[in-house]
């Protein structure tokens, strides 16, 4: 909802609960949540720190959804670092996990961070193999199974724009764009719809596209 004040005290009481019940793995997640929120809020060293953690507490668990959870935060928090062949290394390590289990949407979630990765690599041809494959994918299946939808709307659709494919973006953004807006329906509260689209990044993200695009 992008209420990251209420999410950030909440989140903080809940790594303190699991850490003194010794709950690992519950621990892990809340703290991969927790960097999501200091991401979102542009705080990109303790994101990193706090993602890393959360990876190191399932490192000893077959918690796989968790495993590629703390991979995907983990490789966007360190992209928008500008450190893309680390984020590059952490999305291979998620796709070759949501492949080798079954894990479909998240591979291709994966697959979205590889295209940004080899975008800001200069790798073009390269990111632009990615982003057919990605967006192929969502035309079929679209994004249940997915962690960010947004961002991975968002992250095709930029992708398309620095190749020159305007088309192809434009595509992209009227679909994440409807999308969004029937999540947004779905908040009865004026005031978090509200936040939903103004204050989380992806979502405003999709939105400003959305508007200049119609301009």
């Amino acid at each position: 909802m992008g209420l990251y004040k209420q999410a950030r005290v909440a989140l903080k009481q809940a790594c303190q609960i699991n850490e003194a019940l010794g709950a690992r793995t519950s621990l892990a997640y809340s703290l991969i949540n927790l960097a999501d929120m200091y991401l979102a809020t542009s705080d990109l060293r303790k994101a990193r720190q706090l993602a890393e953690k959360g990876l190191q507490e399932l490192s000893p668990s077959q918690d796989i959804f968790g495993k590629i959870f703390a991979l995907l935060e983990l490789g966007f928090v360190l992209l928008i670092m500008g450190d893309s062949l680390s984020a590059a290394r952490r999305f291979s390590e998620m796709h070759e996990l949501g492949l080798s289990h079954e894990l479909i949407a998240l591979a291709y979630e994966a697959k979205n961070g590889l295209a940004a990765s080899a975008i800001m690599q200069g790798q073009l041809e390269e990111a632009r193999r990615f982003a057919y494959e990605i967006w192929d994918y969502l035309k079929e299946h679209g994004w249940v199974g997915m962690s960010y939808p947004m961002r991975v709307y968002r992250t095709c659709a930029e992708t398309f724009d620095a190749l020159g494919e305007a088309e192809n973006a434009q595509a992209v953004i009227e679909s994440g764009h409807q999308i969004l807006m029937e999540m947004a329906d779905q908040i009865n509260v004026p005031e978090w719809r509200q936040s939903f689209l103004e204050n989380v990044p992806d979502n405003r993200s999709i939105v400003e596209m959305w508007e200049r695009r119609k301009l």
